[in-house]
């Protein structure tokens, strides 16, 4: 399972490429971005995906394929 994020710049929405086919997950995660991963995302990714793999919508082949992952948050520092 690799991530992937699709539609227009800007727009991208999360899913996942399984060999050949990519499937959209966003009724599951908003987008792959810091709260995501940092709050075991990718194990519960799996989890719903094991349970919702066959009414999970497919990404059409002709959509634009975008990063993997959110841009993230600039980090400030503190003075």
């Amino acid at each position: 399972m690799k991530l992937i994020r699709f539609g227009d710049p800007g727009l991208e929405k999360p899913g996942i490429q399984l060999d050949d086919t990519c499937v959209d997950v966003s009724d599951f995660v908003r987008d792959y971005d810091e709260s995501f991963f940092s709050n075991d995302g990718l194990v519960q990714l799996e989890d719903w995906f094991r349970l919702n793999r066959t009414s999970a919508n497919p990404v059409p082949p002709s959509v634009r394929l975008g990063s993997p992952i959110c841009r993230p948050k600039a980090l400030t520092r503190e003075k």
